[in-house]
């Protein structure tokens, strides 16, 4: 995803540290089906039925170029000393 529009919510604490043209990609841990569910409701379903597509690698194969609004917060892993972006929200713009 290319950031194109910077929309601040909520708390400025969770807000990623990203600007306009920065490069954003997100990683699923998909070991376990909780995560899996979550993956397939929060960005794969809404991609798949507004593209109209008959599986989830049609959905991103025909999603180049699509304009989405995503919601997200910053996490910070203490044990990893770092901070990820989490995604809440992802709808078709």
């Amino acid at each position: 995803m290319t950031v194109v529009e910077i929309i601040e919510l909520g708390n400025p604490e969770q807000a990623p540290e990203v600007k306009v043209g920065d490069i954003a990609t997100l990683a699923w841990m998909m070991d376990n089906e909780n995560r899996q569910g979550i993956f397939s409701k929060k960005q794969s379903d809404p991609s798949i039925r507004f593209l109209n597509a008959k599986s989830y690698n049609e959905a991103m194969t025909n999603s180049k170029g699509l304009d989405v609004i995503i919601v997200v917060v910053r996490t910070h892993n203490k044990e990893k000393q770092r901070d990820f972006m989490q995604l809440k929200k992802l709808t078709i713009a």
